[in-house]
């Protein structure tokens, strides 16, 4: 048994999930049970956690700017800073576009690229 409790399509799909644009989706399954869970924070908090164990700074604010020597500008409210950078990895959520505009103003010109991010309504599965 696989544990598939239904399987949907076209309109019955549609009016189980009336949120969720289902034009493209030929079929969805459903289970209720034995599913497992995930906790995304928990998941998060982890990964800060030893990322900060191996060295690595978090800095929390919003990122104003870069320039061409690995420097990334960030206002964390209490006035600007700066910080000098091997690797950036760009956490910055839904701002993600908007961080990565920022830092193609400082690549050259062969070296930009697009993320298409861009914000979304959150949706909670319990």
């Amino acid at each position: 048994s696989s544990g598939i409790n239904a399987e949907y399509g076209g309109r019955e799909l549609q009016e189980k999930y009336p949120f969720m644009n289902t034009e493209d989706i030929v079929l969805a399954s459903d289970v209720d049970k034995n599913e497992g869970w995930f906790d995304p924070w928990l998941l998060l908090s982890a990964f800060k956690d030893k990322v900060k164990e191996i060295g690595v700074e978090i800095v929390k604010g919003r990122v104003t700017g870069f320039s061409e020597n690995r420097t990334v500008k960030v206002d964390s409210g209490s006035g600007p800073s700066s910080y000098h950078y091997g690797d950036f990895v760009n956490a910055t959520g839904i701002h993600a576009s908007f961080t990565n505009d920022l830092l193609n103003c400082a690549l050259p010109v062969d070296k930009r690229f697009s993320l298409p991010v861009t914000p979304q309504k959150r949706q909670t599965f319990t």
